[in-house]
C-alpha cells in the first residue's frame, strides 16, 4: 500500500508503463488504477492496518473493516479487498472471537449477547479456521460469531473463565479477569 502512495506522489517523475509504445492511454489507465488503490489505502486500509497489532482488538477490527469494505463506493476495489482479506479471518472464527470479551471497546451489551450465544448457539466439534463471510455482513455483530465452541478459547490459553458468571461491568474488579 505504501508503495502505491509513493508511486502516485512521484508519478510525474517516471513512466508508469515503460514497455508500451503508445504511452498515453496506458499511462492514464495505470494512473487511474493507482489513484483508486491510493484512495482505498488512505480512506479505509491505513486505519485498520495500524490497529491490527492487538489480538484482543482483532475480532472487532476485522468485523469493522469488512463492514467498511461492504459500503466502500468503489465496488471493484471493495470486492478485491474482501477476497484478499477473507483469507485472514481467523479472529472471527468460533474460538478466537472470544478474545473480544477482553476488548474494552466492545460494549457490555454486546459482551452479554456474546455470553448468551456461547451458551445457546451450538458450535462445531472441529470449527473451521476461517469464517465464511455472511451475505448480510453490515448487520452482523461479534455475538453472531460466538458459539459453544468459543469457550474453548479459555481452555486453549489456560485462562480462568470464572469471571464470565459475573456481569461484564464487574469484570475489571474480578481477579480472574
Amino acid at each position: 500500500m505504501d508503495g502505491s502512495i509513493k508511486m502516485w506522489l512521484f508519478r510525474n517523475q517516471f513512466q508508469l508503463n515503460p514497455r508500451t509504445t503508445d504511452r498515453r492511454p496506458a499511462q492514464a489507465r495505470t494512473s487511474n488504477k493507482l489513484l483508486r488503490v491510493c484512495l482505498f489505502a488512505v480512506t479505509i486500509y491505513v486505519r485498520y492496518w495500524y490497529t491490527c497489532n492487538s489480538a484482543v482488538h482483532a475480532p472487532r477490527n476485522d468485523l469493522k473493516f469488512l463492514q467498511a469494505l461492504s459500503i466502500y463506493p468503489d465496488q471493484e476495489v471493495s470486492n478485491l479487498a474482501v477476497t484478499a482479506f477473507s483469507r485472514h479471518l481467523w479472529y472471527l472464527s468460533e474460538v478466537p472471537v472470544g478474545l473480544a470479551l477482553f476488548d474494552t471497546e466492545v460494549s457490555n451489551i454486546e459482551k452479554r449477547q456474546m455470553l448468551r450465544n456461547m451458551e445457546t448457539n451450538p458450535g462445531s466439534e472441529d470449527p473451521p479456521k476461517r469464517v465464511v463471510l455472511p451475505v448480510n455482513l453490515g448487520e452482523r455483530r461479534l455475538s453472531n460469531f460466538c458459539t459453544t465452541a468459543t469457550r474453548r478459547l479459555f481452555e486453549i490459553l489456560s485462562l480462568d473463565s470464572s469471571f464470565l458468571t459475573n456481569e461484564p461491568e464487574e469484570w475489571l474488579e474480578n481477579e480472574s479477569f
